[in-house]
C-alpha cells in the first residue's frame, strides 16, 4: 500500500507513466531469460504434443532426454471436469508445468497461465479462465519438481489442490483468483513460498504440510518455519489469527490478501517485517504485554527503541500516528483498510526514511495528511532529489499556520516542485 501522490495532471501523468514503465522492467526482468544454462537445458525449438483425457499437452524435452516440460495445455473436450497431466512424455518424467522465463519476450509484461491466457495483477487483469470454467480438479504428475508463475491462475471451480511433493517453490500468483480454493496441501520440500502465489485465493482456510517437511509446519491456518520462530503466511480465510508465543519474526506480507478481523500479537515477537500486518479488514490488534522489542499506543505499534512505526491501525478512515512515535520508515503495516482518508502526523516525528509512505493512490488522490509539527521532518533517502520517495504528492497535505512556507521549501529543496495542495490549518 506503499504508493506516491504529486500535485499537478502534468506530474501525476510523469509519475504514472514512470510507474507503469519501471513495473514492465521489474516484470520483463523477472521473466526473461537469467542465464544461458536454462536454454541450453531445454529443447525449445521442438516442441511435442501428446493427447490425453481430452487434452493436447505441448512440451518440450531436455537436452539429456531424461526430463519433460509442459508449458502449455490445449482442451479439445468440452465439459472437462478433471485437468490429469501424464506422468511421462516419451518416457521423460514431467518435472516442469506451466509458461517459463525463457519463453516470453524481451519486452513482455504480463504472464501466461498453463492455458495460455494472459495475467497481469499490476494492471489488476486477472481474467478467469473460460477454459478451466468446468475444471473442479487438477491432478498433477508425482515427478514435478516446479510449476510456473500464473500457471493456474483463475481456476474458479477448484476447491482442493494437492501439490506433488517435489516442488519446491510456489512462484507467484501460481494459484492466484481461484475464487473456490478452499484448502491446500503443501508440498514437503517446500523451500520457499511466495505469498502473491495464492493472491486474490480469499477463501483459503486450510493447508497442511507432511511432517517429514525439513522447513515448515502449520498450526491453526498458520504456515511456521520448522522451529515455530517465524510466521511466513497465514490461510486468507481466518477471521482470528492468534500467532503462537515463541514466533519472533514476522515474515514480509505474513497476512498478505488476510480477511481475520482480529489479529494477536505474542511478547516472543522480535521483527515485524514489512507490511507483515497489513489487512484491511482487521479491526482489532492485541500485543501482549512484556514484549521487549514493540510497544503499542492506541492504533500504533512502534519500536521502542528507535521510536520507529511498524503498524498502524485505521478506524473510520482516519490513521491517527501516536506522538510516541519518531521515525517513519519503509513497509509500515496499514490494518483496517485499503485506502486512508486522513493521516495525522504527530510532531514527535522527525524522520521519514525513503518510500515512507503508506496511504491513499495516484487514481483518488484524496487522503489528507495533516502535519502536526511546524518543522518538517528530515529526509533520509539513499537518492538525492528522488521524486518518488519522501514527499507525501498527490495529497492535500495541511501544516501548522505560520509554517507553510516552511514546507514548501522542504518540498524544494528535495526534488523542485511547487505544491498546489498545501493548506493550513
Amino acid at each position: 500500500m506503499s504508493t506516491i501522490m504529486g500535485k499537478t495532471i502534468f506530474y501525476k501523468t510523469l509519475l504514472f507513466t514512470v510507474a507503469l514503465f519501471a513495473t514492465a522492467l521489474f516484470a520483463t526482468a523477472n521473466m526473461c531469460p537469467k542465464t544461458a544454462k536454462a536454454a541450453e537445458e531445454w529443447i525449445t525449438d521442438k516442441s511435442v504434443t501428446v493427447t490425453q483425457d481430452g487434452c493436447d499437452f505441448l512440451t518440450y524435452l531436455s537436452e539429456d532426454g531424461k526430463e519433460s516440460w509442459i508449458y502449455q495445455v490445449k482442451i479439445n473436450k468440452d465439459g472437462l471436469k478433471k485437468l490429469s497431466f501424464p506422468e511421462k512424455i516419451k518416457g521423460a518424467p514431467v518435472t516442469r508445468i506451466g509458461f517459463g522465463e525463457e519463453l516470453y519476450e524481451e519486452d513482455s509484461d504480463w504472464y501466461y497461465t498453463i492455458f495460455h491466457n494472459t495475467l497481469e495483477p499490476w494492471h489488476n487483469c486477472y481474467d478467469t479462465d473460460v477454459k478451466a470454467k468446468d475444471i473442479t480438479s487438477i491432478e498433477f504428475p508425482s515427478t514435478l519438481t516446479r510449476i510456473e508463475t500464473g500457471s493456474f491462475c483463475g481456476f474458479n471451480k477448484i476447491k482442493k489442490v494437492v501439490i506433488p511433493n517435489g516442488v519446491k517453490e510456489l512462484t507467484p500468483y501460481s494459484f492466484a483468483a481461484c475464487s473456490k480454493l478452499k484448502e491446500v496441501k503443501l508440498p514437503a520440500k517446500l523451500t520457499s513460498l511466495n505469498v502473491k502465489a495464492f493472491d486474490k485465493s480469499r477463501k483459503i482456510s486450510k493447508f497442511t504440510i507432511s511432517s517429514k517437511s525439513k522447513n515448515f509446519k502449520t498450526k491453526k491456518g498458520l504456515l511456521l518455519s520448522k522451529n515455530s520462530k517465524k510466521l511466513i503466511w497465514a490461510a486468507p480465510a481466518i477471521k482470528k489469527i492468534v500467532i503462537p508465543n515463541g514466533v519472533k519474526k514476522l515474515e514480509d506480507n505474513a497476512l498478505f490478501a488476510t480477511k481475520a478481523t482480529k489479529v494477536v500479537i505474542p511478547k516472543s515477537v522480535r521483527e515485524i517485517g514489512s507490511c507483515a500486518l497489513t489487512g484491511k479488514d482487521i479491526e482489532k490488534i492485541e500485543l501482549k504485554k512484556g514484549n521487549k522489542v514493540y510497544k503499542m499506543d492506541g492504533g500504533s505499534i512502534y519500536n521502542k527503541s528507535d521510536k520507529s512505526l511498524a503498524a498502524i491501525l485505521v478506524k473510520k478512515g482516519r490513521a491517527k500516528i501516536s506522538s510516541k512515535v519518531k521515525v517513519l520508515g519503509e513497509g509500515i503495516s496499514v490494518m483496517g483498510a485499503y485506502y486512508i482518508d486522513w493521516v495525522d502526523i504527530p510532531k514527535s516525528v522527525n524522520t521519514v526514511i525513503e518510500d515512507w509512505m503508506f496511504f491513499s493512490d495516484y487514481e483518488v488522490s484524496g487522503t489528507k495528511i495533516y502535519f502536526h509539527g511546524k518543522k518538517p521532518p528530515k529526509i533520509v533517502s539513499e537518492v538525492s532529489g528522488q521524486i518518488f520517495t519522501a514527499l507525501p504528492i498527490f495529497n492535500k497535505v495541511y501544516v501548522p499556520k505560520g509554517a507553510k512556507k516552511t514546507y514548501i521549501r522542504w518540498a524544494d529543496d528535495r526534488d523542485g516542485l511547487k505544491w498546489s495542495y498545501l493548506f493550513t490549518f
